[in-house]
């Protein structure tokens, strides 16, 4: 704020047209001040110009010049034909006026444009002396009268001169600019192209040229140039400057900036809002001439901004409705109202560009400023609402004729409170369907909720109140089927299909529709029933155990627990049904589902995945001290026995475990890790349980992979046989030879047996594989016959599971004899100890029958089984192959040279001979030859070495 300035005057300035301040600024100058507006209206006149013109203020001011006494009008207009002739000038005030015939001299600028335009003639009295010599040109006069002039004027006032050299000086600027930029007026900054420093930099090059230009066509010229505050802020001024060359020839302008800054951004603010609004926005006055149009409203009519300005806002509209809205504005200017001004939104058709017709919504307001009036009209192009309108009426009228020819019926049904309805919704709509489908009246349905719920007994209220809360805890669509009982008494399963959607108050409405399913609800009974469960015990499958699973799954999630998958499996099932039949194995399996449902109850499902194996789903797991306990009532179930008419069968179950999340995430992980769990648990014995580990998966994925190549091996013949010979302790010479599985790959050369051995023998496979060795044993045989070598016996190992098949057993072994023309005593058969104790009855039966046909059998890997002196007496074996366990520590161990020397002395006692397996130092050799022991294998005298290498060694004596 200025010095001396009051705030109301301060306040004054800030908001007052060019005029007032000049009006102001009058009162206070020593300076002659008149201000005469484009109409010749006089509308300033200060005390001092009053004295020195000699008139009264107040019969002049306000008044036109033409419009005054004949004294006032004659010296008035003798001032305005100064300023038709130059901008400064002396005038002699007429003898008879209040002047005495005194000379003045005549100030005259110009300020504001076009009909805001004011000038302002500033008067002095020259002294008597010389009446009519001309004012000096020096700058300190013209300093001094402009500041008193700046004294009263807001913003920036200052003066600016062009030297005849071309240079730019700012000898002036009023005390304003401290206000206005915060600047001194002595710390104003001149740029050396005379460009005031304080302008922004933006603006610099468009101020100099401007000056350039008035300067060289002596014309006023207005600017809004931006200045940066001492602060930093940046300030918006605006004013007019006007050129007077001085007699030096130099050129001045005296300058007033006012800041604009608040009207320059309530202008940006609204050309941005203009620019940015989704909606179109159009001004026109009151004779409807567009004045303003956004960017918007172009695009509605496909023309751009330019060509819309200045048109009539009646040439969008068509031909018969743009004269009918013509005259209602004419109407509206003259009487008021009568149109659809603030009347709210309105719809219409205007023309675009292409001459095509499109929907609009209009809103029209009126603003009214100094009597003028602007029109402001939003339009929102609404040609897709009329198609989506159109659309939806389509589609009701389609779903009006749908319902009416639907066999069912469709609803709108609302949550409410309990109290209010006990299924927990009530109809708020059904179409006319529900009279064949229910037998009630839609009107019934909708006023009584007892109407709907009196069709269904509790336990389906209940079902429909726990889907409904279902539905609406997940946002899922509603699918229910209830069985409804009409008021005919007729009874049938009606499919309720419904989507929810939230309406006020949080509640839910569900809209959908009610079908008769009947007939296809007992299909569907049948199907499902067939498809998720085992017709045999009634139990699921597997596929309800995979459809059960997800949702299980999500429970233990929010609640954090886990879940356990347990695969059962009854141990010696197949001895059942192989001494006692099917029919008597299907009944236990009955009993054994009937134990494991009651055992499931309602929290865990229990199904039957095939054979004797079944799967339990156990939620709700905390620890794993509940999964212990979970398996314990499994094993405490099948304590007692179980009956089958006369008969009784102790059962056991074998159980494999897994654990979601821990174990796997989806169901098929789970029970593939329970199975491999299983397998392991089965080879403990029965009643045995595993719970899966990481070791365990990756040994049941090996395995799996194993048995797949295993099995390809077999079909291409890959199985082979080595060979190691057996040595005469008392001779040294080779009596015997022990044929060894080898496995020939394609892509690995030769498999080790500790690879391949044990998972043939888990998977069943064992039995081909001492087959294909066999065969392969015999081949060599023949070819070393036919060659002309020694004949020696060759030990072939058969498997356990091969006695428990001893007619599929005699027949591979008459099979080999014939095929390669070879006598019984080619062969000795080899069945380990563990084997042959298994069933001692079934395996004595065999070694008889293998006995009878002339070939020898042995005990291999004797001392490591359960031996009974009683049944090893009885077996018409020849040899006993003592253990490579106990020959390794012979010669350093007092334990193990004592079990052979039993051994040794219990086989002469039963007349067999004894065969040492493993023999690799001559330590070894020693201490059993010293023992007496028969013959002897082992890398001290030979590896396995193939059929070809076999030739080199039979008949030789080894230099041992």
């Amino acid at each position: 704020m200025s010095a001396g300035l009051s705030p109301q005057s301060a306040e004054f300035l800030r908001h007052a047209s060019v005029a007032e301040i000049f009006q102001a600024a009058g009162v206070v100058v020593s300076v002659g001040l008149v201000v005469i507006d484009d109409a010749q209206t006089v509308t300033l006149i200060n005390p001092q110009a009053a004295r020195l013109l000699g008139v009264d203020p107040a019969r002049v001011l306000g008044h036109q010049i033409a419009d005054l006494p004949d004294t006032e009008r004659d010296l008035f207009t003798l001032m305005t034909r100064l300023d038709g002739e130059k901008a400064r000038g002396t005038v002699t005030l007429p003898a008879s006026s209040g002047g005495g015939g005194q000379v003045l001299e005549v100030s005259i600028q110009t300020q504001g444009l076009g009909s805001d335009a004011v000038r302002v003639f500033s008067l002095r009295r020259f002294g008597p002396a010389d009446p009519v010599e001309a004012p000096s040109s020096g700058w300190a006069e013209a300093e001094d009268r402009l500041g008193m002039i700046a004294t009263g004027l807001p913003g920036l006032v200052f003066h600016r001169v062009m030297r005849s050299t071309g240079q730019i000086d700012y000898p002036f600027f009023s005390g304003g600019v401290q206000d206005a930029l915060g600047y001194a007026p002595a710390d104003m900054r001149v740029t050396p192209d005379g460009c005031l420093g304080c302008l922004h930099w933006a603006d610099r090059d468009d101020y100099m040229d401007r000056i350039r230009r008035s300067a060289v066509d002596l014309t006023p010229y207005s600017e809004t140039v931006r200045a940066v505050t001492r602060d930093g802020r940046v300030r918006w001024l605006s004013g007019t400057a006007r050129p007077e060359r001085m007699e030096n020839g130099d050129i001045r302008w005296d300058c007033v900036l006012i800041d604009v800054s608040d009207r320059m951004l309530a202008e940006q603010r609204l050309s941005m809002i203009m620019d940015h609004a989704a909606d179109g926005i159009l001004t026109f006055d009151d004779l409807g001439t567009i004045e303003l149009i956004n960017a918007a409203a172009a695009r509605v009519f496909d023309l751009s901004p330019g060509a819309l300005q200045g048109q009539s806002v009646f040439s969008l509209m068509p031909d018969h409705q743009a004269e009918e809205h013509r005259q209602a504005l004419a109407r509206h200017n003259e009487l008021g109202g009568g149109w659809i001004i603030g009347a709210g939104p309105h719809e219409m058709d205007v023309c675009r560009s292409d001459g095509r017709l499109i929907p609009v919504e209009l809103t029209v307001s009126e603003v009214v400023s100094d009597g003028h009036r602007t029109f402001i009209a939003v339009v929102r192009d609404i040609t897709r609402r009329r198609e989506t309108e159109a659309r939806l009426h389509a589609s009701e009228h389609r779903l009006l004729s749908i319902t009416g020819n639907l066999q069912g019926m469709v609803f709108q049904i609302l949550s409410v409170p309990e109290e209010t309805a006990a299924c927990g919704a009530v109809f708020t709509y059904a179409s006319d369907g529900c009279r064949d489908l229910l037998g009630v009246l839609p009107t019934d349905l909708t006023a009584d909720p007892q109407v709907f719920t009196g069709l269904m007994d509790l336990a389906q209220c209940q079902t429909l109140r726990q889907a409904l809360a279902q539905s609406a805890d997940r946002m899922d669509p509603l699918e229910l089927d209830l069985y409804l009982r009409a008021r005919s008494g007729i009874g049938h399963w009606v499919r309720f299909l419904g989507t929810p959607r939230a309406v006020e108050a949080g509640r839910l409405i569900w809209d959908g529709v009610a079908l008769d399913v009947t007939d296809r609800k007992r299909v569907e009974d049948e199907l499902t029933f067939l498809a998720y469960y085992d017709p045999l015990t009634r139990l699921g499958n597997r596929a309800l155990f995979l459809d059960r699973f997800p949702g299980t799954r999500a429970d233990a999630d929010r609640s954090r627990s886990m879940v356990g998958v347990l695969m059962l499996g009854v141990d010696r099932f197949t001895m059942i049904n192989t001494t006692c039949g099917h029919d008597v194995g299907d009944q236990v399996l009955r009993q054994v589902a009937g134990r494991l449902q009651a055992l499931a109850g309602q929290e865990m499902l229990a199904c039957r995945t095939g054979g004797d194996q079944f799967l339990l789903l156990v939620p709700g797991l905390r620890d794993r001290d509940a999964l212990l306990a979970v398996i314990a009532r499994i094993s405490e179930a099948f304590i007692s026995p179980v009956s089958v008419g006369p008969s009784e069968f102790d059962l056991s179950v074998s159980a494999g475990v897994s654990m979601y999340p821990q174990d796997g995430l989806d169901a098929d992980t789970l029970i593939r890790h329970a199975e491999a769990a299983l397998h392991r648990a089965k080879g403990q014995g029965p009643g045995g349980v595993e719970i899966y580990t990481e070791a365990l998966g990756r040994r049941a994925s090996q395995m799996l992979t194993m048995r797949q190549k295993i099995r390809r091996g077999l079909d291409a013949g890959q199985f082979i046989a080595h060979f190691q010979p057996k040595v005469q302790t008392a001779t040294g010479q080779i009596v015997g030879l022990e044929a060894l599985a080898r496995w020939q790959t394609v892509d690995r050369g030769m498999v080790p047996p500790s690879e391949f051995i044990e998972i043939a023998e888990d998977y069943g496979l064992i039995d081909a594989i001492c087959q294909q060795v066999m065969q392969d044993s015999c081949r060599w045989i023949r070819h070393w016959q036919d060659r002309g070598l020694p004949t020696v016996p060759v030990a072939v190992n058969i498997s356990g599971r091969q006695f428990q098949n001893s007619r599929q057993l005699m027949a591979g072994i008459r099979t080999a004899l014939e095929t390669w023309r070879l006598l019984p005593a080619a062969l000795e058969l080899e069945l380990t100890e563990t084997s042959a104790m298994a069933d001692p009855a079934q395996a004595i039966s065999v070694v008889t029958q293998l006995k009878d046909m002339g070939i020898i059998c042995a005990i291999d890997d004797f001392g490591t089984g359960y031996s009974s002196l009683s049944v090893l007496r009885r077996f018409p074996i020849q040899h006993l192959k003592i253990d490579r366990s106990f020959i390794h520590g012979v010669s350093d161990s007092g334990e193990d040279a004592a079990i052979v020397r039993a051994v040794i002395a219990m086989a002469r006692a039963l007349g067999l001979s004894v065969v040492a397996e493993g023999i690799e130092t001559r330590a070894q050799w020693d201490f059993l030859r010293g023992e007496g022991c028969d013959q002897g294998q082992g890398y001290l005298f030979s590896r396995p070495v193939c059929g070809d290498a076999v030739a080199s060694l039979l008949g030789q004596v080894l230099p041992l």
